[in-house]
């Protein structure tokens, strides 16, 4: 499982600790701050331990693929809302790219 795979890519054996999913992003970050292990997060949800030095990053070169998707009402979108729109695509560019470019995209 990809799971399994990213902790043997961050130089552990899966085997060898005990994989506790709490079910919570909250439980997982508070349980890496307190020094109980490993924890998989996105980065925007954990850049300011990262910043403080509470955590650190440990190096898996992984791909992770992910997909949002922004949803509203059928019909022409109020101002507020195309505005929230663009800033979140031009916020996100950086992290995005196109589904032709993606990883495996041709296997």
């Amino acid at each position: 499982d990809l799971f399994r795979k990213m902790v043997r890519v961050a130089g552990c054996d899966p085997d060898a600790i005990r994989m506790v999913d709490p079910g919570n992003v909250k439980l997982e970050i508070e349980a890496a701050l307190m020094g109980y292990g490993l924890c998989v997060s996105s980065e925007m949800i954990v850049r300011k331990y990262l910043a403080d030095g509470s955590l650190v990053r440990v190096d898996c070169p992984l791909e992770m693929p992910g997909h949002y998707w922004l949803m509203s009402q059928r019909g022409p979108l109020r101002e507020n809302v195309r505005l929230f729109r663009d800033w979140l695509i031009a916020l996100c560019e950086p992290l995005s790219y196109r589904a032709e470019d993606a990883p495996n995209a041709n296997t």
